[in-house]
């Protein structure tokens, strides 16, 4: 029987934070659990699919969709050794969990968020290879080509996709 998967790629909003393995006040064995919350910013596009800029030529972005990805067990003791930080590029894959509901402490209002119950969480190499780039480029003052990102199989236009590439916005 098909299960589905579900796919998130962006950047971790936070450390991941993790509990190891124990035992309860009860006497009962506790699996170890590893939680991240993975995030990413789209642009904004207008209606003929174009990024829309603002008045000072940056990318405009709409509200970040943010996903909590969850490991129990041996899984969660091995990406625990990974090290993995706030800002890293991952792509995140599992199947669809209960979502988490939970009340705003800003505005009192309640909310939720979607959970995957992992399967794989990795650094995105593609990610890591673009940012790479624009830092070597803009610490030697040459301006970025969009040749030079298809030389790492990226879309340049994918770069608008990640805020952390560059502050001001992506250069297309």
């Amino acid at each position: 029987m098909p299960q589905t998967q579900q796919v998130m790629r962006g950047n971790l909003a936070a450390n991941p934070k993790f509990f190891p393995a124990g035992r309860t006040d009860d006497g009962a064995q506790r699996r170890a659990y590893l939680e991240a919350v993975i995030y990413r910013s789209r642009p904004l596009r207008d209606d003929s699919g174009d990024v829309r800029r603002g008045p000072d030529g940056s990318v405009e972005y709409g509200d970040p969709e943010k996903v909590t990805v969850k490991f129990w067990g041996r899984n969660a003791e091995i990406l625990h050794d990974l090290d993995l930080r706030q800002g890293d590029p991952v792509v995140a894959t599992g199947s669809p969990g209960t979502p988490d509901a939970f009340i705003s402490q800003r505005d009192g209002r309640a909310y939720a968020r979607t959970v995957i119950n992992g399967t794989t969480l990795q650094i995105d190499a593609i990610r890591e290879a673009q940012r790479r780039e624009a830092a070597e480029s803009s610490s030697s003052g040459m301006e970025r080509t969009a040749g030079a990102s298809d030389a790492f199989g990226a879309d340049p236009a994918s770069l608008a996709d990640d805020p952390w590439t560059n502050p001001q916005g992506p250069v297309l």
